[in-house]
């Protein structure tokens, strides 16, 4: 029996091992019997659970299993007959047979397919990018590259792709170049290390709701318009038809692209205790810097009858490292590469343990160790300041809390005009999530919002307090800087599948 995560009810967290690395296939199409009462001896081919059937590929009269690369390299045997999709990703030719190096994308492996020059017909041969379907035998290769290859009987190309208009052509080198991949946002998901990094968010998206749903969080779909303006400062997106004639006669109000749904999920917590959701955040930043997009996703946690903020920060500490401790390079083969390529040599400070200082703390800290940028107390910490704490501490990640009430949102539980909040920061993700008690004081809660300007639309919340208000914490982690954190990618604009930004919106 898997052992359930606990970061509730001052236990300690226990990392659980890695199921990603099954593959997907299998445990769709593994047979496995209901328990029956009457017959433990039951036969695995009684009573099955539905699974889903990959289609195989009828040849003549065989039907030949169409396996994914990785399938093949795991589970075909020598001279067993096999289809196989995919993309060219290099080729060569050697008298009268071409060497095809095929990927489907699913994984980084590739298989190699010997195609004789003469089962290409009159529509030409493949060429890198193609993408083909192939049959033959599974067999050893000769080769000293590889250990087996496919020697193809038939193929077919599905698309041609003339590699002269191909901005990615291998031997352009532009495949490597991260900034040069941006301008063509509908074609770099085929370039290898952008397909690892696709994989690799897919990978901690499942683990996300994989830990959450362990530790008996709800998950909640919020949603992307809303008329509250949740962090005060942020810039917006309006929302407007095109036949309204006002910013706000489609909806009677004016409404906006949501900047994070920590307040309806604070509604959600209020009845469920515990809830989170992932999802697109939009902020009109006119900003093209490294860290700031106008879309990106956020990873959103509420919980009520929490109290103090050591609890909140451990739950962030403890999904931190459980994520690392799956995707670490030695399980995942995404980050593997991707580590490669950056060259990234933080990634093992990510699994120590996280230090912690008060804001007053890294003022004073920041005055001592450098004269560059002078801070004063009161002042909102810059990118170089954050540069400095980390390089102090080794670059493992650092929570900064008890910022000045100041420099927080309304909603932010307070002492001694400290807001009981805390950022944490990494290596190159920067800011990566940031928390707070939220005050369940309705008195100084409705002293916050009148000081700070937000009563108007915000009714609704202060009746959370009114009806039954519980104590709540929660965070919010930027999820595109997750991944950069995990990948050491500088810029966020590379870690997302589509970016948005000042003046950028393609497709």
């Amino acid at each position: 029996m898997m052992t359930k995560l606990c970061f509730m009810r001052n236990c300690l967290p226990i990392l659980r091992p890695s199921t990603l690395g099954r593959s997907f296939s299998t445990r769709l199409s593994s047979s496995s019997s209901l328990p029956s009462d009457d017959d433990d001896d039951q036969s695995d081919e009684s009573i099955k659970k539905p699974s889903l059937k990959r289609t195989s590929l009828i040849v003549g009269t065989e039907n030949i299993p169409q396996l994914t690369v990785a399938e093949i390299f795991a589970h075909a045997t020598i001279d067993q007959k096999v289809a196989v999709q995919g993309w060219v990703r290099s080729l060569r030719r050697l008298k009268n047979h071409y060497f095809l190096s095929v990927s489907d994308g699913l994984s980084n492996k590739r298989i190699q397919v010997v195609v004789p020059t003469h089962l290409f017909g009159p529509d030409g041969r493949a060429e890198f990018g193609s993408c083909v379907s192939c049959v033959g035998n599974f067999v050893q290769s000769k080769g000293p590259e590889q250990s087996v290859e496919i020697y193809c009987e038939k193929i077919d190309i599905l698309g041609h792709c003339k590699p002269a208009d191909y901005p990615f052509l291998t031997s352009t080198g532009l495949s490597g170049d991260w900034k040069v991949m941006r301008g063509f946002p509908h074609l770099r998901p085929r370039v290898p290390p952008f397909a690892a990094l696709m994989r690799l968010r897919s990978d901690i998206y499942q683990e996300i709701h994989q830990i959450m749903k362990e530790n008996e969080y709800v998950h909640i779909t919020t949603p992307i318009m809303t008329k509250n303006d949740c962090e005060g400062g942020c810039k917006s997106f309006l929302v407007k038809s095109p036949d309204d004639k006002e910013d706000f006669s489609y909806f009677d109000d004016q409404v906006k692209l949501t900047v994070s749904a920590q307040l309806h999920l604070e509604t959600a917590a209020s009845a469920l205790s515990r809830v989170y959701t992932i999802g697109p955040t939009f902020r009109a930043e006119n900003t093209k810097s490294r860290r700031h997009l106008s879309e990106f996703t956020m990873f959103e946690v509420e919980e009520a009858f929490i109290k103090d903020l050591d609890s909140l920060m451990d739950r962030v500490e403890f999904i931190m490292k459980s994520l690392v401790e799956v995707i670490n390079p030695e399980k995942n083969e995404n980050v593997e590469k991707l580590l490669k390529i950056t060259k990234f040599e933080s990634f093992e400070q990510l699994r120590k343990p996280y230090f912690r200082i008060t804001y007053k703390e890294a003022v004073d800290l920041l005055n001592q160790r450098q004269k560059i940028q002078p801070i004063s107390y009161g002042q909102d910490l810059s990118v170089y300041h954050e540069t400095v704490i980390l390089n102090y501490f080794e670059n493992r990640p650092t929570f900064i809390t008890h910022f000045p009430m100041s420099l927080k949102p309304f909603y932010m539980k307070s002492l001694n005009n400290e807001a009981l909040c805390f950022d944490l920061i990494t290596m190159v993700g920067g800011e990566v999530c940031g928390g707070s008690l939220r005050e369940d004081n309705l008195e100084i809660l409705k002293a916050n919002m009148t000081h700070m300007g937000n009563v108007q639309n915000l009714e609704w919340y202060l009746d959370l307090r009114r009806y039954g208000g519980v104590p709540l914490g929660g965070f919010g982690f930027g999820f595109d800087r997750m991944i950069q954190t995990f990948t050491g990618l500088k810029s966020i604009k590379d870690v997302v599948p589509f970016p948005r930004f000042a003046h950028s919106c393609k497709l």
